[in-house]
């Protein structure tokens, strides 16, 4: 069984190295990622009201071209303490 990864978003956001919220409303995410992230994953965002969420990737799709690029659905694990 393989280690859950854990993300943060605010570490990755350089050329070839960035995740985003492409539709907040429907939790969905993509980015360029060398290792891209799997699902069962947990990705940390930085919230407006100061506070971290956590949400658990549901869904990836990698494309081929370019092979570091993914779309992602997310699902709601609440905030961190």
């Amino acid at each position: 069984m393989r280690e859950i990864r854990i993300i943060s978003i605010w570490e990755h956001s350089g050329w070839g190295n960035t995740i985003y919220w492409r539709d907040w409303e429907n939790r969905k995410i993509c980015g360029h990622l060398a290792s891209p992230p799997e699902k069962g994953d947990i990705v940390r965002s930085k919230m407006t009201s100061g506070k971290t969420a956590r949400f658990r990737f549901e869904f990836v799709e990698i494309m081929s071209d370019p092979p570091d690029q993914f779309f992602a659905t997310v699902s709601d694990l609440g905030y961190e303490l």
